[in-house]
């Protein structure tokens, strides 16, 4: 039991008339009792209790539904700090995972601002995963979902049924393609393959695949130059890891058309012929 000052007073009080003779007068009591006023209260409430100790934070990251294949569209960035929330730098962080994919590091250290992070991609296979993040003062895990590609859709945008002269460029108006998750939402960060099906165009660097990731708005796009030979290009554009996912773009390439000559402005001169004839001259 704990007691403030106000019950402490009294009890000394008690105990110390108890002590006295009855017939002890007032001025007798006041010469034996003098009360003494604390300098030093307890308080009713408990004191708080320091935490003392450094500790790891999760800051982005946790929870994400990433494409098998793909890169997930948020860094595991986790907070380093010590017992009054003040950041820890320099402390090295360690990262496990467990249910596949991989990381970008196993091993990081803080920044100025107590923060690191790494990035996560998906393996082949749906499921759980858990990536771990451990520090000498502690770890934190972040919980994330692999879902199958194949729940995924992928739209023609722009760029399709353009003609241009043969090895000409179609940078001004590239292949355009949106790809979409299963609640309609843009999947980002999504491997797209362009690859030529028909015609002996390219993409960038005489490529005939360009490998792209949808950005922020699973928007993705390549461009393309046309063959050297005139007629279609086709060129197929896919959802990695998903063949039956996929849109076709038709290009044609032409050859421009032949000078020609206008002979409406052109001129025979036959004055002065001589013609033999049996001997004959004609003028």
């Amino acid at each position: 039991m704990r007691l403030n000052w106000h019950s402490a007073l009294k009890v000394f009080i008690f105990l110390t008339l108890s002590g006295c003779a009855a017939s002890d007068s007032a001025d007798q009591i006041a010469g034996v009792f003098t009360p003494v006023i604390p300098t030093h209260f307890v308080s009713d409430t408990p004191a708080p209790t320091p935490s003392g100790v450094n500790s790891l934070v999760i800051l982005s990251g946790d929870g994400q539904v990433i494409p098998a294949n793909s890169r997930g569209s948020s860094p595991l960035m986790v907070l380093a700090r010590d017992g009054t929330g003040q950041p820890l730098a320099n402390k090295v962080i360690t990262f496990g995972v467990s249910g596949g994919g991989s990381l970008s590091a196993v091993s990081a250290t803080t920044d100025a601002n107590g923060l690191v992070s790494v990035n996560y991609t998906a393996g082949g296979v749906p499921g759980q995963v858990t990536v771990t993040a451990i520090s000498s003062f502690g770890s934190v895990s972040f919980l994330l979902s692999v879902a199958p590609v194949t729940s995924f859709s992928i739209q023609l945008i722009s760029g399709d049924g353009q003609t241009a002269s043969v090895g000409s460029s179609l940078s001004a108006s590239p292949l355009l393609v949106r790809v979409l998750d299963a609640n309609g939402s843009p999947a980002r960060y999504l491997p797209v393959t362009f690859s030529v099906q028909n015609g002996n165009g390219f993409f960038s660097g005489g490529m005939t695949t360009d490998s792209v990731l949808t950005d922020s708005n699973g928007y993705a796009q390549a461009s393309f130059v046309l063959g050297t030979h005139a007629g279609t290009n086709m060129i197929r554009a896919s959802v990695a890891g998903a063949p039956g996912v996929y849109v076709t773009f038709t290009e044609t390439g032409s050859v421009p058309s032949s000078s020609s000559v206008d002979l409406n402005q052109s001129s025979v001169a036959l004055s002065q012929t001589t013609v033999p004839a049996n001997g004959t001259n004609f003028v």
